[in-house]
């Protein structure tokens, strides 16, 4: 081959190489995308406590959602054709995340979700309070009334 050719195949080359390693950067994002999502749903577990039922159904939720977009990425990137380097930088970008920010993200975010709860529990505990008293109202309102027609209709009863 001729140096000409070479130099041709190289930039050709190196064209290629750029636009894989630039696939597998935006993989390894995805990758950290995806288990921040699902360190949302860890603090939501965290900070609210849910029935076993709500939480399955979360997770299956979010696996869907993890697989359409993982989907959607491998069919932009490489016109739907299963790349080990796109396998690879989503699992190493879903570790770098869970190994570097995520324990802190868990743990500040659950700490600012209950303070959300219990800031947002004042109003419904009045309400529940409220509820109550009249609640106790309407039901001695009841029994008054009750007793009024008793005494009205006294008389007429056979």
């Amino acid at each position: 081959k001729t140096r000409r050719s070479l130099r041709v195949c190289s930039a050709e080359m190196s064209r290629y190489m750029s636009h894989e390693l630039s696939a597998f950067a935006r993989a390894f994002f995805h990758g950290a995308v995806l288990l921040w999502l699902y360190d949302g749903l860890t603090i939501w577990r965290l900070a609210r406590k849910s029935g076993r039922i709500a939480v399955d159904l979360r997770d299956l939720l979010y696996w869907i959602f993890a697989a359409l977009y993982t989907f959607r990425y491998f069919y932009t990137v490489s016109s739907g054709s299963l790349r080990g380097y796109l396998f690879a930088g989503i699992l190493f970008g879903g570790l770098a995340w869970k190994y570097s920010l995520s324990p802190y993200y868990v743990r500040f975010g659950t700490k600012v979700l209950k303070m959300i709860g219990k800031i947002l529990d004042i109003p419904r505990k009045a309400l529940k309070k409220l509820e109550k008293r009249l609640k106790f109202y309407f039901g001695k309102c009841k029994i008054n009334l009750y007793k009024l027609f008793q005494r009205l209709f006294k008389g007429d009863r056979v």
